[in-house]
């Protein structure tokens, strides 16, 4: 096997344990040559590889053809070609078939930006070119990027320092029917071509194309502009528009910024769901419009609405896709007239992030807020940026019991509307899909939450109490509820208390830290005696008393410890301690140290309390790591950690991988009270959930040392970002994928939609404390879904609703209520409103049952209390009423028997927020 191909198998090897595969890479020799074939644990072929040198272009017709011939007679349906400095998988099925070349490309790659094979010695190198294979053995001829696409990838690695634009202006001459001159032509010589020919398509009229810009290239685009040229103007599927190409390029070039455009299916239901007539029969029949769009749709946006709506005017407000600052200076000064809209393809951020509070208090008051659209599927925006769509008309005449429709689309929009089409045309059929659609979205008062969509209506009121509060949030109402119920009820069943299985405890306080644990060097230099700072345990071991203090002095789950302190445990008779640690007390006393309040009632002040050598440790404060450690090097812990001593030790390191990975991190968040954020108590080790004996038995060490031994770094490093809203199974560490993977796919069937969820709330829940409300969503849509617990909505509402005007009255209780009780005074009836321990306000009721119907609504935590007049009418809601209490009270202490009991009210009051 030549040396590149060797190459070429370790880093396929390192790109299949990277992908999670059970693969095995073998040397294989055929008439063709010598190739790298991928084996899954069957023994079928997944893929045969092979290398070229690096000044060869990976899609020679000779080369590729030798592969397929190879490929085909092993049956691997994937052929790699790597030139290192590109790297190219196609369709070994369609090779075979002689199809067209952009049907054969799976995906094109940029490896390493190398001009010689000894720079492939480069670790950094190294590492690229396994991503990319990686990325390859992962593909399949599904998803096939289109040819253009490579060949604009290709492009850049030849022009490393040019800008974007300028490649998408060479680009542009894909749109020049010309004959090229035979190879070998000298570039200046095509660009002058080019250019005249540019010229005069200019002189007779023609569009107006850009000059092409004088770029500093490598000898190699002499071939490939010649070979780029021919392609793109013959690929099949890219059609002969002019437009068409362009707006191709345009799309490619945002790829490359990073600029999100908004799909025409985003467009065509934003704008269908602010409430405007887009058929084209109706064209013509409406006033002028202004449609305020945010950044940039490359015309989407505006060539929808010329062909629909004429006289519409678009507005573009690039600034509300900046920061906070900036957002909210443009929404104060914006105006919608009163046929306008706002079309607002807004970052995740501006619902979830404390720092655009201010900008959705005044989208909230200036605005009609109709819509907030997400979709979970796919992306509004290419490239995917993690963006919502918010829809907002004039507030002018807008009543305040308006509601705003928080919706998460969970399937593609193709799946959800069969009659969807092609999105880029205009026709009846699709735009009456997409009207239905909506429909079904806004119908009613009434949340829906099924496999398709999340919907939920929220009044515009309680949006106004919620923004008022600086804490708040909108990212609750973005989570189907029934992610969570999910992961609730597959996981929870297995689960039990750490309490049940170790005993924790806090560690221990010497109040002399800086006397009674000295470093390896201080025990040097002083010559400290080696028994005040050893022990030797029953079997007659020695063992070093290693103090951690910090967490930053573990790295690793397995336990592996940086510190240097060791502690000195000494007897309470002074003669018999070593003559070099009673000089260290010595010091230590004439300094003050024994006068500490922490040492006054110590006798003597050196006796260190009772400790234990505990089997898990736990650090009160981690920072942005998350790190539960096995105690291999049985060191001692102070108060900055508290510790586990299991009752079985033969689990800890089941019990640490389970803790550590993250499902174990979600469900000590989803249990976690408001007040911890940073500091963990005992308490919170307690409380701290663990699979049953039969789920740690499936967790082996030995097959992941790699994530028990590895040092453990931020939960944003170990995820591979810091939003939740950029989460990709791709961009976590490929030991705690692995790990997770067994966890949550193998042991407990999570879908890929709960999976991504679990990773989204870890790093939600970091820095901020929604968990219970999550929580309490979670139970009320499993309540409803198991118990029959009909929200209040669906069946007391409706009836009031129904009765004529005049009939019913209602009473609006302050926020700061905390209860109602009902009582007979001196002349009638009335419930009574308390703050606390105490009574603020009395309200008067025509009888005993119009006052315990209201404070039965009030116990469920509804403050706006809508009762009947008519007293038959009463008597048949409170009987309702009491039906409800007794089924809802019954539910809850079912649901909630194995919850902590220190969040129990917490999650229970929420639980009945979500059912009113």
């Amino acid at each position: 096997m030549s040396t590149l191909n060797h190459l070429l198998a370790a880093c396929m090897q390192d790109a299949a344990d990277r992908a999670m595969l059970e693969a095995t890479v073998l040397h294989h020799t055929t008439l063709e040559g010598d190739f790298v074939l991928v084996q899954d644990s069957s023994g079928a072929a997944l893929a045969l590889a092979t290398s070229t040198d690096v000044q060869r272009r990976p899609f020679e017709t000779a080369l590729r053809d030798r592969a397929r011939a190879a490929a085909a007679r092993a049956q691997a349906p994937l052929l790699i070609i790597c030139s290192w400095r590109t790297i190219v998988a196609f369709s070994v099925d369609a090779l075979t078939k002689r199809k067209p070349l952009c049907d054969c490309v799976v995906g094109i790659w940029e490896g390493a930006r190398v001009s010689d094979e000894h720079q492939l010695e480069a670790a950094a190198h190294r590492v690229s070119i396994t991503e990319c294979l990686r990325l390859a053995l992962t593909q399949s001829t599904e998803n096939a990027i289109p040819w253009l696409t490579s060949v604009l990838n290709e492009l850049r690695v030849l022009f490393p320092t040019a800008e974007a634009h300028k490649l998408a202006d060479v680009l542009q001459l894909a749109d020049l029917p010309v004959v090229l001159p035979p190879i070998p032509v000298s570039y200046p010589l095509l660009i002058d071509l080019l250019n005249a020919y540019a010229a005069e398509q200019q002189r007779r009229g023609g569009g107006g194309l850009p000059a092409v810009p004088d770029l500093h290239v490598d000898v190699a685009f002499t071939e490939l502009a010649s070979n780029l040229l021919y392609e793109i103007t013959t690929v099949d599927g890219l059609g002969g528009d002019v437009n068409e190409r362009r707006e191709y390029l345009q799309l490619w070039l945002a790829l490359e910024t990073g600029m999100p455009v908004p799909t025409y299916n985003a467009i065509d239901l934003a704008l269908i769901s602010s409430g405007l007539d887009l058929s084209p029969r109706m064209a013509g029949q409406h006033q002028p419009i202004t449609v305020v769009e945010s950044g940039s749709s490359l015309g989407r946006l505006a060539q929808r609405l010329s062909a629909l709506v004429p006289g519409a005017v678009v507005e573009i407000q690039a600034g509300l896709q900046s920061d906070p600052h900036t957002c909210l200076q443009t929404l104060e000064r914006l105006s919608i007239p009163a046929t306008g809209v706002l079309l607002w393809f807004a970052p995740l951020a501006v619902l979830r992030e404390k720092s655009y509070g201010q900008v959705r208090r005044t989208l909230i008051e200036r605005f009609h807020l109709r819509w907030v659209i997400l979709d979970d599927a796919e992306s509004l925006t290419t490239p995917d940026k993690s963006v919502c769509c918010l829809v907002a008309t004039s507030v002018d005449g807008i009543p305040h019991a308006s509601a705003t429709s928080f919706v998460n689309i969970r399937l593609p929009m193709s799946e959800v509307i069969p009659s969807l089409g092609n999105p880029d045309v205009f026709d009846e059929d699709r735009i009456d899909s997409l009207r239905t659609y909506v429909k079904y979205l806004a119908i009613g008062k009434r949340s829906r939450v099924n496999q398709q969509v999340s919907v939920r209506h929220i009044e515009r009121s309680v949006l106004l109490s919620m923004v008022l509060d600086p804490e708040s949030s909108w990212d609750y109402l973005l989570v189907p509820p029934d992610v969570i119920a999910s992961i609730v009820s597959k996981v929870a069943p297995t689960l039990r208390s750490l309490r049940s299985i170790a005993e924790v405890t806090n560690g221990l306080r010497t109040g002399a830290n800086d006397v009674l644990a000295p470093t390896i060097a201080e025990i040097d230099a002083e010559q400290l005696e080696a028994e005040s700072w050893q022990r030797k345990d029953a079997d007659g071991v020695i063992t070093d008393n290693v103090l951690i203090t910090t967490a930053d002095e573990v790295e690793s789950i397995a336990g592996i410890v940086t510190t240097e302190k060791r502690l000195l445990m000494l007897p309470d008779d002074r003669s018999v301690i070593g003559t070099h640690v009673q000089a260290r007390l010595a010091r230590a006393e004439q300094g003050g140290v024994s006068n500490r309040p922490s040492l006054r009632n110590r006798d003597p002040w050196w006796r260190i309390p009772e400790f234990v050598v505990p089997d898990l440790l736990f650090f009160k404060n981690q920072g942005d790591r998350w790190l539960i450690a096995i105690n291999s090097t049985q060191a001692i812990i102070t108060d900055a950690a508290v510790g586990a001593v299991l009752h079985n030790p033969e689990h800890a390191e089941s019990v640490a991988l389970w803790l550590n990975s993250s499902l174990g991190m979600f469900w000590y968040l989803l249990l976690r009270q408001h007040e911890y954020v940073a500091d963990v108590t005992v308490r919170d080790m307690c409380e701290l959930q663990v699979p049953t004996d039969d789920v740690l038995l499936r967790l082996s060490g030995k097959k992941h040392r790699d994530m028990l031994y590895r040092p453990i770094t931020s939960v944003a490093d170990e995820f591979g970002t810091s939003n939740a809203d950029d989460i990709h199974a791709e961009k976590i560490k490929r030991d705690r994928r692995r790990l997770d993977t067994v966890i949550m796919h193998d042991i407990y069937q999570l879908t890929t939609e709960e999976q991504r969820w679990v990773y989204r709330l870890v790093l939600t829940w970091r820095s901020t404390t929604t968990n219970l409300r999550y929580l309490g969503t979670a139970l009320a849509a499993q309540l409803t879904a198991t118990h029959r617990v009909v929200p209040l909505i669906d069946w007391y509402d409706v009836r009031i609703a129904q009765l004529p005007i005049g009939t019913s009255r209602t009473i609006v209780l302050p926020p700061e209520i905390t209860s109602v009780s009902f009582e007979h005074g001196m002349f009638s009836w009335h419930i009574s409103l308390w703050s606390g321990q105490r009574v603020v306000n009395a309200i008067d009721c025509s009888s005993e049952a119009e006052a315990e119907l209201l404070a039965t609504l009030a116990s469920f935590g509804k403050r706006t209390l809508e009762v009947p007049t008519d007293a038959p009418l009463i008597e048949e809601m409170l009987t309702l009423a009491r039906e409800f209490s007794h089924r809802l009270t019954t539910a809850l202490d079912e649901i909630t028997s194995t919850l902590p009991a220190d969040i129990k009210a917490d999650v229970i009051m929420h639980v009945k927020q979500a059912l009113i």
